[in-house]
């Protein structure tokens, strides 16, 4: 895999900036702005931002990585509902930051998904908001019932997306998360023995077009005519997914692919303004990631770089706002 080394340089630090329009041949002028933080506050930061005179909903799920794979399909129906994505700081504690926000945002609507439906996270919500929950027995159920709804309400489902339900390949679905928010289009998750499982087969005969995103495309089975979105490893799936749905996007979202609830609470922000999460480390843009942004330059309004303090360096931002401006 390529690395491309950063270059040194200061972070411009603020907040999420309008698009700023630029004249024809003349260079984009891109803005770039850091979220740093504890993935709960970073959501709770986007949230505010993204809805400033409140939610009449909010998505509540697990900021726990043991159930990482519930909240990765709850994206599509955030943007479904015009809700943003909250995060807990545990399965039983909402956390500070997420009850201020709850609180600012007044929603009607609280949706759980995943663990965080229980009661001590229930007794913890607004009083006055009505709850509803979307829980399966696994993983693969909780995916199903929120795929469900998102088909169910969105009309003809023309996409809909799989990805491996292996926590080790949660990058895949967190890479597809955007887009699949900005379609209003499922995504399910796949067993990696294979199978796919039954309660699915419903939605798969609905579906115009289906994805299978990542390392998924290896062991799927019993899919009509997938089409893979898949490369040798995280960066060039996501590579190979943003060239496809993300050619000419005004801005880009930057987190690090180790740090997979930074990614979860960007995407939300990610697909309502239908720009790319691209996965980078921590000091260094890999290969793939630095030529599908090398690909954007000229085009390129905003970047927005969201994990906490040791996630992605400072330099970044600067080194990222630098190859979209100038291809290199």
């Amino acid at each position: 895999m390529r690395i491309r080394g950063l270059g040194l340089g200061l972070v411009v630090l603020g907040w999420l900036w309008p698009l700023v329009g630029f004249a024809a041949g003349a260079r984009t002028t891109v803005q770039e702005t850091q979220i740093q933080g504890p993935a709960p506050i970073v959501a709770s930061r986007l949230a505010t931002s993204a809805y400033p005179k409140g939610a009449k909903a909010v998505v509540l799920t697990s900021a726990s990585l043991a159930h990482l794979a519930d909240a990765v399909t709850a994206a599509p129906l955030a943007a479904l509902l015009k809700a943003p994505i909250l995060l807990t700081t545990s399965d039983t504690q909402v956390g500070a930051a997420t009850e201020a926000t709850l609180k600012a945002l007044a929603p009607r609507r609280v949706i759980l998904v995943g663990a965080v439906d229980n009661p001590a996270i229930r007794s913890q919500l607004p009083s006055g908001a009505t709850v509803v929950a979307y829980r399966g027995s696994s993983r693969y159920q909780t995916a199903f019932k929120v795929a469900e709804a998102v088909a169910g309400a969105s009309g003809p489902l023309n996409h809909l997306y799989f990805a491996s339900g292996n926590n080790q390949n949660l990058t895949d679905a967190l890479t597809v998360d955007p887009i699949a928010a900005a379609e209003r289009a499922p995504i399910l998750l796949l067993p990696p023995g294979g199978g796919v499982p039954a309660v699915y087969q419903p939605l798969i005969r609905r579906a115009r077009m289906i994805f299978v995103v990542g390392a998924a495309a290896k062991y799927h089975a019993r899919l009509p005519h997938p089409l893979d979105l898949a490369g040798v490893d995280r960066y060039t799936t996501a590579a190979e997914v943003n060239q496809r749905f993300f050619p000419r996007p005004s801005g880009v979202v930057v987190t690090n692919a180790a740090f997979l609830l930074d990614a979860l609470a960007a995407s939300p922000w990610a697909g309502m303004h239908r720009q790319p999460v691209v996965m980078v480390n921590q000091d260094v843009i890999p290969g793939p990631s630095y030529d599908y942004l090398a690909s954007l330059a000229g085009n390129i309004h905003s970047v927005l770089t969201v994990g906490t303090s040791g996630a992605i360096l400072p330099q970044m931002a600067k080194a990222v706002a630098s190859l979209v401006q100038t291809g290199h």
